[in-house]
């Protein structure tokens, strides 16, 4: 894994108002020995009111400012560009080597495994022994 380097290691879809599109649990390479574990969602590019005709049509362009929209029909905002970490309360956590009861008390913190579409903890820590190794 190349330093600076994002790596989704699961996604989860969230509907709530506030939200925009999906999270992702993204694993970066920091430095040579130093790995962040994050909870990131796609950079807000716009609104999508501001992409629609007069007659209420939407006109979703495929770049914006250059970088690629992924979503926009039907939402509230236009997504895209790279993952980032959108909320201030999401405080990343860094390690050296993963430990499991640390990885799991930062996905409690957030819920992850409440969602029925997130993998289970273990798969989520075998991924990341995988691409720490």
């Amino acid at each position: 894994m190349k330093t600076n380097t994002i790596t989704v290691i699961d996604k989860r879809e969230v509907s709530a108002p506030e939200d925009c599109g999906d999270e992702h649990l993204c694993l970066r390479r920091i430095s040579e020995t130093e790995y962040e574990l994050s909870i990131r969602e796609y950079e807000i590019l716009g609104d999508i009111s501001d992409y629609c005709d007069d007659d209420g049509e939407e006109n979703i362009p495929d770049i914006i400012d250059g970088k690629k929209v992924k979503l926009g029909e039907g939402w509230d905002f236009l997504l895209g560009g790279d993952l980032v970490i959108q909320k201030d309360h999401i405080v990343p956590i860094i390690f050296s080597a993963p430990n499991f009861n640390n990885i799991s008390d930062f996905l409690n913190e957030f819920d992850w495994n409440s969602h029925p579409d997130s993998k289970s903890y273990n798969d989520i820590f075998a991924k990341i022994k995988e691409l720490t190794s």
